[in-house]
């Protein structure tokens, strides 16, 4: 949100509670975008970008997971019945991300 920070501030970025990155500045302006490129099931877990400084500690948290399955669809019905054909409908459920 482009906030000026309090002076002394120290950056962290962690993974899975492992530190990625970090850094020290007297006056820092930050602005963060997280980009994880080509992603497997290594990378599934929590990303922190962690602020600190003499006022206190900020964490944001961010969890990436891999898709899955779909919920079933709700409300099902027949609406419309012939000799040759039938139309359903639904509610679909959350697409599991896909």
């Amino acid at each position: 949100n482009n906030q000026v920070l309090p002076s002394s501030l120290k950056y962290q970025t962690l993974f899975n509670d492992r530190v990625l990155s970090s850094s020290f500045s007297p006056n820092l302006t930050f602005e963060a975008i997280l980009y994880v490129a080509n992603v497997t099931k290594t990378d599934y877990g929590i990303y922190q970008c962690k602020a600190e400084n003499k006022l206190g500690i900020d964490v944001s948290d961010i969890i990436l997971t891999g898709l899955t399955v779909p919920d079933p669809p709700s409300q099902v019905e027949i609406t419309n019945i012939s000799h040759s054909s039938l139309l359903i409908h639904w509610i679909p459920g959350i697409d599991g991300g896909s």
